[in-house]
């Protein structure tokens, strides 16, 4: 089977094969268009009796057609599963049941709901990651330490599911993220990825062929490869424009404001890391210490800079609180450098004479080049005592100063390099 079809957010292909030996192929997807600006994309492996998984991944990607989008898409889709999976559970022999994944594309995002093994990959940059879990004991014992992600591929237990549409008691899993022009968003079912290295997928995907020849190369591949199950897989290649829109309303009419990606190329360039590989699993959020006291934590930053709202971003605080210990990045699964977007979006932010946030903050970093420029190193003492006297806060810390001298934690006079020369150079680069 095959289909194509090409709209505003995504241009997609599917594939499915049966495989050899079977007399039916008990993989279906789907690829549909709700409104003109949506899409949705989905895998089924039906399992069962007399080909009841046929039957019964059929019925579930029909179920998925009634879906036309809502402001409430995770809830509302997931909720369109588990009503699928009662009506299964009630009316078909026991022991059929199908997986499921499921993705609708709608600006700029992909929310994505998952039952099962089958998987949904996001390739961009030239790296593969997979964003849905597989439910299934192999699985389990991945995470258990007893046998490695190379192993589950050919372990006996990959075929005992913890979930499926059709249990009776299936919870969805569910989530979503950003998606960018030239991204790919890959649904296959595990007649494909149990057969295939990951080494091996991307360089399909990585291939200038076109979308329709990579999506029909991926089960090639898997056949090559020695796959006995049937093989589905779907390509999305991500078309829209990053034409991102804000709403406001003015005089009770509803107008549109259209902003560019100039602002994200300027800091892009001056950060020098490529902060499109984020794609808002929020781990810089959860390892970044100070995130309780942000305005917005620090994918959030990204996304307002990808969506060119240059006013929001630099007048919030959360760019001045960041203080540079990478904890962020360390956590980033595609090491993208935020300190580095922060540091350059406080340039920015004192380039473009905003109002600053934090305007204590700056002072401080201030009194530290200021230093750096004076000896060509920090003079602690004076950075303090000239904070405080900016701050006409003279008392506040003196126990804690007094210790620091006594431990010799501070040095009284300060002391200048040799070569300040090359100091001056410095500070005189633009």
């Amino acid at each position: 089977m095959e289909f194509d079809l090409a709209i505003r957010p995504a241009v997609a292909y599917g594939y499915s094969g049966m495989g050899p030996g079977r007399k039916q192929n008990e993989d279906r997807f789907l690829i549909t268009a709700p409104t003109d600006a949506t899409l949705l994309l989905a895998v089924a492996d039906g399992m069962g009796i007399e080909n009841g998984g046929a039957h019964v991944a059929e019925l579930l990607i029909k179920q998925l057609t009634r879906f036309r989008g809502s402001d409430q898409i995770l809830k509302h889709l997931s909720d369109l599963i588990v009503e699928t999976d009662q009506f299964i559970c009630n009316s078909v022999p026991a022991g059929t049941g199908a997986t499921c994944t499921a993705v609708f594309l709608s600006n700029g995002y992909a929310y994505y709901v998952h039952v099962g093994d089958s998987r949904l990959y996001l390739f961009r940059n030239r790296r593969l990651s997979q964003i849905t879990c597989d439910q299934n004991m192999a699985q389990f014992l991945v995470e258990e330490g007893k046998i490695s992600a190379a192993e589950a591929r050919t372990h006996e237990s990959r075929r005992l599911l913890d979930q499926c549409v059709g249990c009776g008691d299936c919870e969805p899993a569910y989530g979503s993220l950003e998606v960018f022009p030239g991204d790919l968003v890959f649904l296959c079912t595990d007649g494909v990825y149990n057969s295939i290295a990951i080494e091996a997928m991307i360089e399909v995907l990585n291939d200038p062929a076109d979308l329709n020849t990579r999506t029909q190369a991926l089960l090639d591949s898997a056949l090559k490869a020695g796959s006995r199950d049937d093989r589905t897989a779907i390509l999305a290649e991500i078309t829209n424009e990053r034409k991102v829109s804000k709403m406001k309303k003015q005089n009770d009419t509803i107008t549109e404001i259209y902003t560019g990606s100039d602002f994200a190329k300027e800091v892009k360039q001056i950060a020098g890391t490529d902060f499109n590989a984020c794609y808002h699993c929020l781990s810089c959020g959860g390892g970044c210490p100070f995130s309780e006291a942000m305005d917005y934590l620090p994918n959030q930053i990204i996304r307002l800079v990808q969506m060119g709202q240059k006013k929001e971003v630099l007048e919030s605080s959360s760019i001045w609180i960041c203080v540079g210990c990478n904890n962020c990045s360390v956590q980033c699964p595609n090491s993208v450098d935020i300190s580095a977007v922060t540091h350059a979006l406080c340039q920015m932010a004192v380039q473009e004479k905003v109002t600053i946030a934090e305007p204590d903050i700056l002072k401080f970093h201030q009194e530290v080049l200021n230093t750096v420029h004076r000896y060509g190193r920090t003079h602690k003492l004076e950075i303090m005592l000239r904070y405080k006297f900016y701050k006409k806060d003279w008392f506040s810390d003196m126990g804690v100063g007094m210790k620091m001298l006594a431990k010799r934690k501070l040095e009284l006079l300060p002391s200048r390099v040799t070569q300040m020369q090359d100091v001056k150079f410095a500070f005189n680069q633009k």
